[in-house]
């Protein structure tokens, strides 16, 4: 039998939000989160960051909540 792999939903997503923001440790979310680190290694740098451009042109990554 395989494994049971569980989609990462919008709940998920806002918690990975919360802890990346936090200041935790990729490893640390995935220990808090129950997923995988590759897991929340790709929500937060593949599929969840991108540039963020504030008022004044400063730069800053932000994460996406989709």
């Amino acid at each position: 039998m395989g494994k049971n792999y569980e989609h990462v939903t919008y709940h998920d997503r806002l918690r990975i939000e919360v802890l990346y923001r936090a200041g935790h440790s990729i490893r640390e979310i995935a220990v808090l989160t129950e997923f995988s680190y590759p897991t929340i290694w790709r929500e937060i740098n593949v599929r969840g960051v991108y540039i963020h451009r504030n008022s004044d042109w400063t730069e800053e990554n932000a994460l996406v909540n989709t």
